[in-house]
Parts: C-alpha cells; structure tokens; sequence
C-alpha cells in the first residue's frame, strides 16, 4: 500500500536511515507509481505531520489533535505519535520538504525521469537537514 510505504519513507527520513527510505522510494518506482503520485502523497503527509506538530506545540492534547486532523482516529493517533516526537529543527524541514514536494506535485515537467529527479531532491534536503 503507498500510503504505508510513504509513511515509512518519511519515518526513515526523520530518523536518518536515507538509505532505507530511498531504496523503498526506488521500489514504489520501479513498481510502476508515479513520481508525481509519490510526491503527492509524501506532501500530504509532511503536511499532516506539521500540522499535528503545530498543534501540539500550541498546547493542543492529544484527543485535540487527533480530533482536529480531519483524518480517522486510528490514523491521526498515528500522526499524534509521530508529530509528537519531532524536534522543532526536525518540524522545520518537514515543512521545507511539504513545500519542495507540493512544487514536484504542481510542476509543468513532463517526463518520468524529471519528475523523479525533483522528487529525490526534496527527499534529499529532508534527509540532510534534520
């Protein structure tokens, strides 16, 4: 499930295990997702991980935030989970990473081979930053 998989790419990134993160990257690929679908999904839940962040920091509890996700229960206490242990240095570059991939998602490139290039590149700066 890509949902899964990019989840724990984010999880890698976060905990410094690049290498692990981009061979499961390169897997998704080579199985035939999309960069762009990739890159989508990885936004999305950079996004969801900030905001959850955000949330906590601002003094929000746990049921708050899980309630205030606008995902399920079981998934957001997921995210609670994850936000919750992120450094503010870490909350920052998932932010810049949300933004770099959001731009993957939207560029007018065509073409596999850019797209994952601009996708490696977001991940890359995630990776390096935290």
């Amino acid at each position: 499930d890509i949902e899964y998989v990019v989840f724990n790419i984010l999880d890698d990134l976060l905990a410094r295990r690049n290498f692990e993160a981009f061979n499961a990257l390169h897997e998704l690929i080579s199985c035939g997702e999309d960069p762009k679908s990739i890159a989508r999904a990885l936004s999305t839940k950079a996004a969801l991980l900030s905001q959850a962040h955000r949330m906590i920091k601002s003094g929000a509890g746990r049921e708050e935030v899980i309630s205030g996700l606008g995902v399920s229960g079981k998934y957001a206490a997921v995210v609670f989970n994850g936000a919750s242990r992120l450094s503010q240095r870490k909350a920052r570059a998932l932010e810049r990473c949300a933004s770099n991939l959001t731009e993957v998602t939207l560029s007018a490139l065509t073409g596999r081979a850019k797209d994952r290039d601009m996708l490696e590149r977001a991940l890359m700066e995630l990776g390096a930053e935290n």
